[in-house]
């Protein structure tokens, strides 16, 4: 694995924190760090195209502010500056073509006076993307990933057609070149998202308008069988609804088994008042073994208590509330039993 290089040469450490640190700035990355390091460097060094000094290190010179740099020395302190905060930097070179030296063929010739130099900076999930701390060269990220003709081989063919102009904003890989690739391949995944998402509301929507037309004619087949049934299909039918509808509350209910622990159950729970569940099971008992006819009101004081546990959703997880609205459906083999009247309450 390829190590980054973010160790400061020793001897520019002491010089490049009195040089950073005197302005304070809030550090929210690369973006951040970028523009602090040019404001700094564009406050408090010259630019000059000529290296005047006579000093053994050049670069330590200048940046102790005894001298004024050209490009080399903005690139070279740049990308020290950079690994000040941890952030992998490279010096490179290249060679810089303006649109005037382009001629109308689309050639253009390179001269010594090309030559330039930057900085390129390490950015995440992007790799070496280049910037220029040079006055007068503060060019956008698409504009310097075409430079080239590197000695170290960093760069590709040259053709720049930009014009030269100063810039303060900050070329770190946060726009243009691979970032606005980014932005696209972004932008088309939100856009697929986006229809699939919409594609699942409408398949959801389909689905619940299939059901509800469902419900509808079960609910009306159901109702029409019901009134033209005989009493005790009519009350075998109420009794498969309780038997199911006590199921959504984890109750196991057989006819004449633990009527009072149930009764204490659903009442404890606030679904019905204390003694109503024993009610209905004592109709149930009167037609199912003393085989006696319910009168309609019996009929209803049923259908009442199983429309209260059917409207009651406390405790009940979602799929469950939709099963539990959805019921009716289930009840093919209950419904063709019903009309034929051979519905039985076991």
């Amino acid at each position: 694995m390829k190590i980054l290089n973010t160790k400061v040469d020793k001897r520019y450490k002491t010089p490049l924190k009195q040089l950073l640190e005197q302005e304070e700035f809030e550090n929210t990355g690369l973006y951040s760090i970028c523009q602090h390091i040019r404001d700094v460097m564009s406050k408090n060094l010259n630019y000059n195209d000529e290296i005047n000094s006579e000093g053994e290190d050049v670069l330590l010179d200048f940046l102790q502010q005894k001298t004024s740099g050209n490009d080399v020395l903005f690139a070279s302190l740049a990308t020290e500056a950079f690994r000040y905060y941890q952030i992998p930097a490279r010096y490179v070179e290249g060679y810089y073509v303006k649109s005037s030296d382009i001629n109308d063929h689309g050639i253009a010739t390179i001269a010594s006076k090309n030559a330039h130099a930057w900085v390129e900076v390490y950015f995440d999930g992007m790799g070496w993307l280049p910037v220029d701390m040079t006055p007068g060269y503060y060019y956008d990220v698409y504009t310097l990933m075409n430079m080239v003709s590197s000695p170290q081989g960093n760069q590709n063919d040259v053709d720049i057609q930009k014009n030269q102009k100063e810039s303060s904003q900050v070329d770190d890989g946060q726009s243009g070149g691979g970032f606005q690739k980014l932005l696209k391949n972004i932008k088309d995944v939100g856009m697929v998202s986006l229809g699939v998402l919409t594609g699942l509301i409408l398949l959801i929507f389909i689905l619940w308008l299939f059901l509800e037309i469902r419900k509808y004619i079960y609910r009306k087949g159901l109702s029409h069988a019901f009134k033209h049934a005989t009493v005790k299909d009519q009350t075998a039918y109420l009794y498969h609804l309780v038997v199911f509808y006590l199921k959504t509350y984890d109750i196991d209910y057989h006819l004449g088994l633990n009527n009072e622990q149930i009764d204490e159950q659903l009442s404890l729970m606030e679904v019905i008042y204390n003694g109503d569940f024993l009610r209905i099971c004592e109709l149930f008992e009167k037609s199912f073994y003393g085989e006696i006819a319910l009168q309609e009101y019996e009929l209803l004081i049923i259908a009442h208590f199983i429309d209260v546990l059917y409207k009651n959703q406390r405790g009940l997880k979602w799929y469950e509330r939709i099963i539990k609205r959805y019921t009716v459906m289930s009840w093919r083999r209950v419904y063709k039993e019903l009309v034929k009247g051979r519905l039985q309450n076991g």
